[in-house]
């Protein structure tokens, strides 16, 4: 068998150089053909019969129209780990070739269809300067219209299916770096909402979200981390957000372990560090800042516990129990323990506690009288000196 494939429309396979400098047609839906099937190639009018090894031999590329030039191409069918990226199809404005670029990893990389295209100062006359002047200068440009469609248009879909056990699928990898030692600014991706003047939100926006299907994950939803020993100078950093969250909605009725957990964390500093000022504090009970509880360190280095309107600090034991609060007057208040569940004081350790026992074995008459056993009925204070306890009220 064979195929009537003209030279123009055959470059998606195989490319020709009597097609250099043509316009490239857009390709039927096809199988690629093999290497020994006959085709028919129409070139410069003739209609020529051979095979595709025949036609693939003859020359690999076909020119690109447009002010950028470049070719179509036949990539080069090997690789070496740490020098050369396998490519299929190429399509270049033969100036860096990406197959170079696959030096990066260390293995074996390969790519099905590679597009490269080299920027220069000349590439767009009359470039803007700033940041925001500049539009995009970028091998490939998509734009998807959504005219009425009741679905969620899409302008990419990139899609990994991991089909084996112990498969690695990445949905997507952004990587942007340098090749010299340089100066320069890297953005690993950017996401804008830009909404035209007078439109609203429609109420389910966001900049970006990673949704976990199906399982209960152990994956992070977000990894921060670092390769080859680069370090980052800061996790996070948030402007602009002005709704009542900042990253967490609390409103959600799933329950997690926590919310900050620093417990393997080595830090140089400290896990959290607020800065000096009652506005740069821990607000708890989410009310407004003074009404509920609330920790702030101030430009004196003290740590201040506000307990808001009418509220205390309460102590408590493991078992949840009060043993002890301090009120907004400054009014400390001991509930109580029993002698037997005081702390160590003999042989010289303990001392410097002070306690507040409700079971003393005999009444309190004196001064610095000992305490010797509970069991009974009676209270007092009692401070430890290092080898026993001894009441300091009666």
């Amino acid at each position: 068998m064979y195929r009537t494939i003209l030279a123009a429309t055959f470059c998606a396979f195989l490319s020709l150089s009597e097609a250099r400098g043509q316009a490239i047609a857009q390709l039927p839906a096809a199988t690629a053909p093999s290497g020994d099937e006959q085709v028919e190639v129409v070139q410069g009018g003739v209609s020529k019969r051979m095979s595709v090894a025949q036609v693939a031999s003859q020359s690999t590329r076909v020119g690109v129209a447009g002010s950028g030039g470049g070719s179509l191409s036949l990539g080069n069918q090997s690789y070496a780990g740490g020098r050369t990226m396998k490519i299929d199809n190429l399509w270049s404005d033969d100036g860096i070739n990406p197959a170079h670029e696959g030096a990066i990893w260390p293995t074996a990389t390969y790519a099905a269809n590679a597009i490269t295209r080299t920027f220069t100062a000349s590439t767009v006359s009359g470039q803007g300067t700033a940041l925001i002047v500049n539009g995009p200068l970028t091998p490939l440009f998509v734009t998807a219209f959504n005219n009425g469609a009741s679905a969620q248009v899409t302008g990419i879909v990139q899609d990994c299916d991991a089909m084996v056990a112990g498969g690695s699928c990445f949905g997507g990898n952004d990587i942007a770096r340098t090749n010299s030692a340089i100066s320069a600014s890297l953005r690993g991706r950017e996401i804008d909402l830009e909404f035209s003047t007078g439109s609203r939100d429609g109420g389910d926006s966001f900049g970006l979200g990673i949704n976990g299907f199906n399982i209960a994950n152990s994956a992070p939803a977000l990894l921060i981390g670092v390769v080859g020993g680069g370090t980052w100078a800061n996790g996070i950093v948030g402007s602009g957000v002005r709704g009542s969250y900042f990253s967490v909605n609390s409103s959600n009725t799933t329950t997690a372990a926590s919310f900050i957990n620093t417990t393997s964390g080595t830090f140089s500093n400290a896990p959290i560090v607020l800065g000096k000022g009652a506005g740069q504090s821990i607000n708890f009970g989410g009310g407004s800042f003074g009404t509920d509880t609330y920790i702030y360190g101030d430009a004196a280095h003290t740590l201040n516990i506000n307990m808001g309107a009418g509220g205390f600090v309460a102590f408590r034991n493991p078992g949840g129990t009060v043993v002890a609060t301090l009120d907004q007057h400054g009014t400390l208040k001991e509930e109580g323990t029993s002698f037997a569940s005081l702390a160590r004081c003999s042989g010289g350790v303990g001392a410097g506690q002070i306690a507040y026992i409700t079971d003393a074995s005999a009444p309190i008459t004196a001064w610095h009288q000992q305490v010797m056993a509970g069991g009974g009925s009676h209270r007092a204070f009692v401070t430890c000196n290092g080898n026993g306890w001894f009441a300091f009220d009666y």
